[in-house]
């Protein structure tokens, strides 16, 4: 059975190794990961990293976080960001379960809208939980070794 949870400390080496996934072929440093999360995301009311796990192991991970604002009422709005399960157990629901606790979790803080940016290839999968193509995205890379 899958179960969606918050991630904890001990989480973290499995997350990473799986969010790597999302890359394949580049290299990974993730030797701060834990003092990150411990620092930065786990302390913050505005920062959500869930974990998915079955028999007791990681398989999918996914982070959010909220942007309060000054436009839009002083509204909220969410951002999704790295929703990944391991290769050896997509399509068991894993995915879905996460999607779906973060969309929860942004309802329960009275979001107005939930974003994400996804490949082109996979839209499709996001579109049945009511996400919908809208506006350019567009970066600015500030560091050229992304994964160094």
């Amino acid at each position: 059975m899958i179960e969606v949870r918050e991630a904890e400390s001990d989480d973290i080496e499995a997350a990473c190794r799986i969010v790597g996934q999302l890359s394949p072929g580049q290299p990974h440093d993730y030797r701060d990961a834990v003092e990150k999360f411990e620092r930065h995301i786990r302390p913050s009311p505005d920062y959500y990293l869930w974990v998915a796990v079955e028999d007791g192991v990681v398989i999918g991970t996914a982070m959010m976080h909220l942007q309060h604002k000054l436009s839009y009422r002083c509204g909220t709005a969410a951002h999704l960001e790295d929703v990944v399960v391991d290769a050896s157990a997509r399509g068991r629901g894993a995915g879905r379960m996460l999607v779906q606790t973060a969309i929860d979790t942004a309802r329960r803080h009275g979001c107005y809208k939930i974003m994400l940016t996804c490949f082109e290839k996979t839209t499709r999968y996001y579109e049945p939980f009511g996400f919908e193509r809208h506006d350019i995205g567009m970066r600015m890379t500030l560091k050229e070794a992304l994964y160094a």
